[in-house]
């Protein structure tokens, strides 16, 4: 486990290279659309209504949201929010000296584990019932790896930020473009 939050701080002198974490966000993007297919495969959602198709104009809302407007909010919302505020509690906590200098890493970690898998299993959620957990929380957890491993644990959060926007726009991208074009 040691080794595994030592690759996603990095080297603290330089920031990741955008080879480095376009690599990863290709790796997370790959996995998440596998993960889709074989829970669609495995009956987890049920079929596809069988409603009209939508008009030319509601196709292009739709697109523009899951593409552009839902990866801001919701990366926003699950991602940078509850790091900012996890890095404040631990803050809070070190200046009032209920935790030691020395410990604040194994405690910044601990946040960001437990806050990744609460606020993955809350973005499941919000993407419809119990059962989305099985794959929009799953994808959760890949985009918190993604905005740790971009924000090099915190460090620099914008970059972690739109790692993660950009991982979940394309992904939403690749989900919806049978939709517009059909």
């Amino acid at each position: 486990m040691e080794r595994f939050w030592k690759w996603l701080e990095g080297d603290h002198k330089k920031p990741r290279s955008v080879l480095e974490i376009s690599k990863v966000i290709f790796y997370c993007f790959i996995f998440q659309y596998v993960w889709a297919l074989i829970a669609v495969s495995l009956g987890l959602f049920g079929p596809i209504a069988n409603n009209p198709p939508p008009s030319f104009d509601i196709k292009i809302l739709t697109f523009f949201y899951a593409v552009f407007y839902a990866p801001v909010t919701e990366e926003f919302i699950f991602r940078l929010s509850p790091v900012m505020v996890g890095l404040l509690i631990v803050d809070i906590k070190i200046l009032n000296g209920w935790l030691k200098q020395e410990n604040w890493i194994r405690d910044r970690n601990a946040m960001f584990f437990v806050w990744g898998i609460i606020s993955s299993i809350i973005f499941g959620l919000a993407h419809g019932s119990v059962i989305n957990i099985f794959v929009q929380g799953i994808d959760g957890v890949c985009l918190w790896s993604v905005f740790l491993y971009g924000s090099q644990l915190g460090k620099d959060l914008e970059i972690g930020y739109l790692s993660a926007v950009v991982l979940h726009g394309l992904y939403n991208f690749v989900v919806f473009l049978p939709l517009f074009l059909s």
